[in-house]
């Protein structure tokens, strides 16, 4: 799948989410490279995928979790030097607090400083040492784009198409009930204004000339109230 890497500060904002716990912070990874490219998806549909239990999520999880999504993935080991060098967003396998495992995304390399995205604190830089310092394990795992991967336009243009062919097939009786209520709605209104001019003008004159002028408006209701056991 041909893509533009989009390294706007303002689109890692957009695109990153932060954990909930501790257990999260690899599921935290996926849905934000979900969203960098487009995707849409939740923690909860992920967690399930990957298989997230209390003590967080294997590699393994989120290579099968990430392929049934719509991404190429594969684990690796690698350094730095192949990582300023794969030019796309990875995600890293880190131990952090000199013993907690834990998972980043690196976005990218510039200015001789790496673009991390960390589910514990947000969008941050490292400089080369910084990342040798808590990626011991050199393990990460790749993620592409591949031609499975749905973008949120392409769902939701999905679902609009559903919505009309579902219309369509109704058409004639949305319409009629439509056009129904709108009758019943008119019917309606012009017995409320004949009902407030009766007691408001008709009565207190006393002109029961103006009485007779409506008796039309009853009568078309009463037709009308037998027309419908008929549809």
């Amino acid at each position: 799948m041909t893509k533009t890497i989009n390294l706007s500060q303002k689109h890692l904002q957009q695109t990153f989410t932060q954990q909930h716990d501790q257990s999260d912070c690899g599921v935290a990874c996926l849905l934000s490279l979900i969203q960098f490219y487009g995707g849409s998806n939740n923690l909860e549909k992920l967690r399930e995928l990957s298989g997230t239990t209390k003590q967080g999520t294997t590699l393994l999880g989120l290579f099968q979790a990430a392929n049934k999504l719509g991404f190429t993935s594969q684990g690796n080991e690698a350094d730095i030097q192949a990582v300023i060098d794969h030019k796309e967003p990875l995600i890293l396998h880190v131990v952090v607090e000199d013993h907690l495992q834990h998972y980043v995304i690196c976005y990218g390399y510039r200015d001789d400083k790496f673009i991390i995205g960390d589910p514990a604190k947000g969008i941050t830089t490292y400089t080369k040492q910084e990342l040798e310092t808590i990626w011991k394990s050199k393990t990460c795992l790749t993620l592409t784009p591949n031609a499975d991967f749905i973008k949120t336009e392409t769902k939701n243009k999905n679902k609009k198409q559903w919505f009309l062919q579902l219309l369509k097939k109704d058409y004639r009786l949305i319409s009629f009930s439509v056009l129904l209520g709108l009758g019943i709605a008119i019917l309606g209104m012009a017995m409320a204004i004949f009902s407030q001019k009766l007691i408001d003008d008709i009565l207190p004159s006393k002109d029961f000339n103006k009485l007779v002028s409506h008796k039309a408006k009853p009568t078309l209701e009463k037709h009308f109230c037998f027309f419908l056991p008929t549809l």
